[in-house]
């Protein structure tokens, strides 16, 4: 539950940092974008250096490539995703690709949930999209979307929503494949590398003026981005991934609405303090042992 919990609270800060960078004037999202995945890939380095992997080690590089490859990808679709309909809709999107990796968990390496936990599942689905309807109809009030093709839209949000679940079937691939913390370093220092050097040559290609700020906002947001990988890493170790994706996911909702409604002020309709509430329901259901007692 520890590393659940700390992934929870990673993840979200670097959903919130994201969305405060997006709205200061003196920051520009690419460039943090891009500092940030360098960033992790230093942040990476030390245990890197100071592991002995495994035989399986392959498997944490290929794996590892490929997550990092899916997080230079989405970080370009999401831009374009808040931009047409919302920073809220989109996190939605990217919380319900879990779909992907528990449908493909139960199907390849024979994961069960009990009734309960199925019914947690189905809950969480329930509260993603409840809350996400409603953060669309807010955030894109006044904006004339109607300039860009209905299809267009379908396929950016449909593109992000395959790519995210593809970077966490990569998480579960890993923990099947490879011998867990010996090959993790591994797996982190190939995923952040291969999103470090397309960022370079982004930095390079736009040749915009970096602030200090922009820096320091960058590093902070890679420092957040490699320890929610890291966590859920660690988090897969002590459960299956049907139950870590969809607590880590919910959770992280519920968390970084309410950071979102204390600290930016958002306002929240009816339906999404229900969606907040069967989301927390459907934690309940995940977490706690009902099958045991009957």
């Amino acid at each position: 539950m520890y590393f659940l919990i700390l992934n929870i609270l990673f993840s979200s800060c670097f959903i919130l940092c994201v969305k405060w960078v997006q709205g200061h004037r003196k920051m520009d999202v690419v460039t943090v974008g891009s500092i940030n995945y360098i960033a992790a890939a230093l942040c990476a380095l030390p245990a890197f250096l100071n592991v002995q992997p495994s035989e399986k080690v392959g498997h944490a590089v290929w794996t590892g490539s490929t997550m990092g490859t899916c997080y230079f990808v989405a970080f370009f679709f999401l831009i374009y995703a808040v931009k047409w309909v919302g920073a809220s809709n989109s996190a939605a999107v990217s919380r319900v690709s879990l779909v992907i990796p528990i449908c493909l968990g139960i199907w390849l390496w024979g994961e069960s949930p009990d009734y309960f936990q199925a019914f947690g599942i189905c809950l969480a689905f329930v509260s993603l999209f409840m809350i996400g309807r409603n953060s669309t109809r807010s955030r894109t009030a006044g904006m004339d979307t109607r300039v860009i093709s209905q299809w267009w839209i379908f396929f950016v949000l449909g593109v992000f929503f395959l790519i995210c679940g593809a970077s966490r079937l990569t998480q579960q691939t890993c923990k099947q494949l490879c011998d867990g913390i010996k090959d993790y370093p591994v797996f982190l220092q190939s995923a952040f590398l291969c999103a470090a050097i397309p960022s370079f040559v982004v930095l390079f290609w736009r040749k915009q003026k970096i602030s200090l700020l922009e820096v320091v906002v960058g590093f902070l947001l890679g420092l957040t981005n490699i320890l929610q990988s890291h966590y859920i890493l660690r988090s897969l170790d002590t459960y299956e991934g049907f139950l870590v994706f969809t607590v880590t996911s919910t959770g992280g909702l519920v968390f970084t609405t309410a950071v979102a409604v204390l600290y930016f002020k958002e306002k929240l309709s009816g339906q999404s303090v229900i969606g907040i509430g069967v989301a927390s329901l459907s934690i309940v259901f995940l977490q706690v042992p009902f099958a045991e007692w009957f």
